[in-house]
C-alpha cells in the first residue's frame, strides 16, 4: 500500500503549481498587475473630467453610479501568473514605494509589477500629492 501511494505519479500528482489571475494596466509608460480578486468591474468610460494638479498616473474622474472614480492609462489583459515565476519585490531601480510592491513576474519577456492593493496609496495620500504638486508649481513661480 505505501509503493502505491508513494510511486512517482502521485508524487507528481502532489506537486501543484499555484497560478493566480492578475489583471496588467498602463501606467505612466510602465505595466503594473493587481490580482483579479481585488477587482470590482471593469468599464468603458465617457466623460473624463481633467483634475488640475493631479499625479500624471491620473488621467481624471469619471462619475460611476455617483461616485468618484479616478481613471488611470489603460487596462491591458488579465494573465495568469504561477507563484514561482513572482520574485520579490526588488530592492533598487523603482519608481514607486518597495512597500506598494507584492513582488515582480516576468510575462513574454517583460518585467510585470505586482501592487499590492493592500497598501497602494489611499485617497489622502493622492490629495496630499495634489498639495504637494500645488506648493512646488506656486513656489516655481
Amino acid at each position: 500500500m505505501n509503493a502505491l501511494a508513494n510511486s512517482p505519479a502521485n508524487r507528481a500528482a502532489k506537486i501543484v503549481v499555484e497560478e493566480k489571475q492578475y489583471l496588467t494596466f498602463m501606467l505612466g509608460g510602465e505595466m503594473f498587475s493587481i490580482g483579479i480578486l481585488c477587482i470590482k468591474e471593469i468599464i468603458w468610460y465617457a466623460n473624463l473630467t481633467e483634475v488640475p494638479m493631479m499625479p500624471v498616473s491620473i488621467r481624471g474622474v469619471i462619475n460611476l453610479r455617483g461616485a468618484v472614480v479616478p481613471v488611470v492609462d489603460s487596462v491591458q489583459a488579465v494573465l495568469e501568473i504561477a507563484s514561482s515565476e513572482i520574485e520579490p519585490e526588488p530592492s533598487f531601480g523603482v519608481k514607486i514605494r518597495p512597500d506598494f510592491i507584492e513582488g515582480i513576474a516576468k510575462v513574454n519577456g517583460k518585467f510585470v509589477i505586482l501592487l499590492n492593493v493592500n497598501r497602494v496609496l489611499s485617497t489622502e495620500e493622492i490629495g496630499q500629492m495634489g498639495q504637494v504638486a500645488l506648493t512646488d508649481l506656486t513656489a516655481n513661480q
